[in-house]
């Protein structure tokens, strides 16, 4: 049998469910990060987020990200604005506190002008 014939089940995330200490869900949210590098995630949200800024001419925004977990997205898609002198502001939401509490810690570390973190 091969991967892709295999049936899809639908079930909650480890992270969703509240499992690991923190810095194992710490851990698990900067892998993610890193795979959003890697594989190209973070350049097509970026790339697609800023085509739409541009094409509609607007030099400020603000941007709804759901899911957040530590921010990664909302941090690179701000720092790539500046660079195109796009006045930005993102709302990142997580329905993980720890997700929050982390991200909130990352950006102590990497500050970032216009993230409110919900």
């Amino acid at each position: 049998m091969r991967f892709l014939d295999l049936p899809q089940t639908d079930r909650e995330e480890l992270l969703d469910l509240h499992y690991g200490s923190l810095a194992e869900v710490r851990r698990s949210l900067h892998d993610i990060r890193r795979i959003n590098t890697y594989l190209g995630g973070a350049k097509i949200v970026l790339d697609a987020t800023l085509e739409m800024l541009k094409k509609h001419g607007l030099k400020r925004a603000t941007v709804f990200d759901i899911g957040t977990g530590d921010a990664d997205i909302p941090q690179r898609l701000i720092a790539r604005a500046r660079l195109e002198n796009i006045e930005l502001r993102v709302i990142a939401l997580d329905i993980s506190a720890r997700h929050l509490e982390i991200a909130r810690e990352d950006l102590q570390t990497r500050p970032s002008q216009g993230i409110h973190l919900l």
